[in-house]
């Protein structure tokens, strides 16, 4: 079985409270199956989130500060749901996990981020207006430990939810995963993609066959 590719996305910056289950977070790095691609930091600009969430993943995880209004960059400015959205399915994710304070509520055009994930095809993790660090930790980290083993999307949700609500009921409750509205987009990315690898394998044949006969 292939690794669980998995990109987290964590924007830092100056007058911004570190987010003490940042450093948890690290633990997805040694887990068996696991490929991590990190973009975090003091200098995660929205160029810089957009080539990371270009790259194809299973697992896309936003950890930071944000609100129903947008998520929080390393230089003040923010992102909102729909940018969010519409970079994110480049990479075509399984689901995408917004690990920030407010993505699961409605902004004012009564529309979540995580429901404009949704909207464009991908499964999405949103968390409540006010988060404890460590359950939220707990949940990001066994969602992708249940994915890693094999579960479906709804399954390791409500096996991670389980674990944080043993750290903070609270906030488990308002954990909430909101299934794509379409579900296509993945699946022919996947086709696609086995249909490269074919087409591949058919001329690397066709080039033996070809010295032989030469």
């Amino acid at each position: 079985m292939e690794d669980l590719r998995v990109t987290l996305i964590a924007p830092g910056g100056a007058g911004q409270q570190p987010l003490a289950w940042l450093e948890e977070i690290g633990s997805i790095a040694e887990m068996e199956g696991v490929t991590l691609r990190v973009a975090a930091g003091t200098d995660v600009t929205r160029a810089r989130a957009a080539r990371a969430l270009h790259d194809p993943a299973d697992v896309v995880i936003w950890s930071g500060h944000g609100s129903e209004s947008g998520l929080l960059l390393s230089d003040g400015s923010t992102v909102d749901g729909k940018w969010l959205a519409t970079q994110a399915r480049c990479a075509a994710p399984r689901v995408l996990v917004a690990a920030a304070c407010g993505s699961a509520a409605a902004d004012a055009r009564l529309l979540s981020i995580a429901a404009a994930a949704s909207r464009a095809g991908i499964h999405a993790v949103g968390f409540p207006l006010r988060a404890d660090d460590r359950a939220a930790a707990t949940y990001t980290i066994e969602l992708i430990r249940a994915l890693a083993a094999g579960a479906d999307v709804g399954t390791a949700h409500e096996v991670a939810l389980d674990c944080a609500a043993a750290r903070h009921p609270l906030t488990a409750t308002g954990i909430t995963l909101t299934p794509a509205l379409t579900n296509g987009y993945r699946a022919i990315m996947a086709r696609l993609d086995a249909l490269e690898a074919g087409q591949r394998r058919l001329e690397a044949r066709l080039g033996e066959i070809a010295a032989r006969l030469g």
